[in-house]
């Protein structure tokens, strides 16, 4: 007997997504002042484990495998693919 079945993308403009864990940003080197050693990398937490958003785009030619996603307070970042799963709830935070 068929069965109908209807595709759809999991991660489409709209859908809720969480962070699995803590999302840091693109290493920044940091210098003291008037001390000039080897500078040391530091990386700033712009996401924390468990932030709920919503995708606002999908990747381009321009950014590819990266969705611009909205978390809460108005913030946006272009995140990976891999740095986001969909929201099912308190299952998943």
């Amino acid at each position: 007997m068929p069965i109908k079945v209807r595709e759809s993308l999991v991660l489409s403009v709209g859908t809720l997504v969480v962070t699995p864990r803590k999302v840091l940003s693109v290493p920044v080197q940091i210098r003291a002042p008037g001390v000039h050693p080897e500078p040391e990398l530091s990386h700033k937490t712009i996401v924390e484990a468990g932030t709920v958003g919503i995708i606002i785009e999908r990747p381009k030619t321009d950014r590819p495998r990266q969705f611009l996603v909205e978390f809460v307070g108005n913030k946006r970042y272009w995140m990976y693919g891999h740095e986001i799963e969909p929201y099912r709830g308190e299952k998943n935070v």
